[in-house]
């Protein structure tokens, strides 16, 4: 009998895929959490934000990172045509 490798999420993965189990996925507001970023594990009170593009036909991009070791979170893009 063989197993499927799992990923990091512990999902097993299927032919060139991965299955997700079949529990609901909620989101839930806490107020009372400070969140900790993942690099210098500070707590993040603050994200910065830097922006670039005028967000119309070119699109905004958006870069998040710590205020504390001015690492990376996270990456956004949005357009409006």
């Amino acid at each position: 009998m063989s197993l499927a490798p799992a990923n990091h999420m512990g999902h097993a993965m299927a032919q060139g895929g991965v299955t997700m189990p079949d529990m609901p996925f909620s989101v839930v507001k806490r107020d009372d959490l400070v969140p900790r970023c993942p690099h210098c594990a500070q707590e993040l009170a603050d994200v910065y934000m830097r922006t670039k593009g005028a967000g119309f036909v070119e699109g905004k991009n958006v870069l998040y990172f710590c205020h504390h070791c001015l690492k990376v979170l996270g990456f956004g893009q949005s357009r409006m045509i």
